[in-house]
Parts: C-alpha cells; sequence; structure tokens
C-alpha cells in the first residue's frame, strides 16, 4: 500500500469543490486515510513550499495558500505492478 498526500487548495475550497474531488479521488482507487480542513498560517504555508523559497512567486503562493482553508488528505492506494514493471 503506497501513501501520498493530496491537498484541495483555497480555490477550490472556495468554488466549493471539496465533495467532488473527493468522490473523484476515491473513484480513482484511493483511500481516504486521514483528513483535515485547515486555514494554513504563513509559518506553515513557508514551511511546507520552503523547496520554493527562492522563486519569484514564493511570496503569491504564501499569500494564495494562506487565503482561506485547505483540506488536506493522506491517501492509500493499493499499486498493482505487471511483469515486474513500476
Amino acid at each position: 500500500m503506497n501513501n501520498t498526500l493530496a491537498l484541495i487548495k483555497p480555490d477550490a475550497m472556495q468554488k466549493g469543490f471539496k465533495d467532488e474531488i473527493r468522490k473523484d479521488i476515491m473513484d480513482n482507487g484511493f483511500i481516504i486515510a486521514e483528513e483535515k480542513t485547515l486555514h494554513l498560517s504563513v509559518e506553515q504555508a513557508k514551511g511546507f513550499y520552503s523547496i520554493h523559497k527562492d522563486k519569484p512567486f514564493f511570496e503569491e503562493l504564501v499569500e494564495f495558500m494562506t487565503s482561506s482553508e485547505t483540506h488536506i488528505m493522506k491517501l492509500k492506494k493499493l499499486m498493482q505492478f505487471q511483469n515486474g514493471e513500476i
């Protein structure tokens, strides 16, 4: 079972797409193992996106991610391989 992270970002949350996105995720074979809705702080957003800290869009990204709530999900999915290929 492999894990991954999924975020429903502020613009999609504001437009009311959370339930539709969750359904699409589950319809594609993922299990939502954990989930919560957070309003990220500036510190949280800067930490999460620190890989981009030297990019010109970093401050705009932090501002966007802290503009409203984000829905965070830990997803699981059983990966099936054929003929030993990944």
